[in-house]
């Protein structure tokens, strides 16, 4: 039982360090995006669907808003950066409805200069990675803990 405890802490562990690592890197990138006031043209929640087909039970956040940069309107729909990589949050009901709410309708986009297409409205922070990194950490410590100071099978037949 002890060894099965122990492998799951180093997995999710190792689940822990490389979402903290995707964070991490994710935020360098966007940290120096210009930002610039947009328009929300609309909002709405919806329940994502899984690989599954079956939706995880919260909400997810669709919107659309524009931005001027250079003289050009661009679209976005992103809400958080990691949308730009493919990722999706979902959130309670009452936390979704809430976060709606609180979008407002000039919002501040951020978006890479580069390639304004790449924008979002809610800025990461590295304290979800710096947290998920000390987490790991900390889990990956008591695996090691458990596999150290665990009794030996020769101990238990003395």
């Amino acid at each position: 039982m002890k060894i099965l405890s122990l492998i799951f802490l180093m997995v999710i562990s190792l689940v822990g360090f490389l979402i903290s690592f995707r964070s991490l890197r994710l935020y360098n990138r966007v940290k120096n995006w210009r930002s610039t006031r947009g328009k929300l043209i609309s909002s709405e929640t919806y329940t994502p669907k899984m690989a599954t087909g079956e939706g995880p039970g919260g909400l997810a956040l669709r919107i659309k808003y524009t931005f001027d940069f250079e003289g050009e309107q661009h679209t976005g729909n992103a809400f958080h950066a990691m949308e730009l990589e493919g990722g999706e949050r979902s959130y309670t009901p009452g936390l979704a409805k809430k976060i709606m709410k609180k979008i407002p309708e000039n919002p501040v986009v951020f978006f890479n200069p580069d390639n304004p297409s790449q924008s979002f409205i809610r800025p990461e922070t590295r304290w979800f990675g710096i947290g998920t990194f000390s987490l790991s950490f900390l889990l990956l410590m008591l695996a090691l803990f458990f596999a150290i100071f665990q009794d030996s099978p020769e101990a238990v037949y003395e």
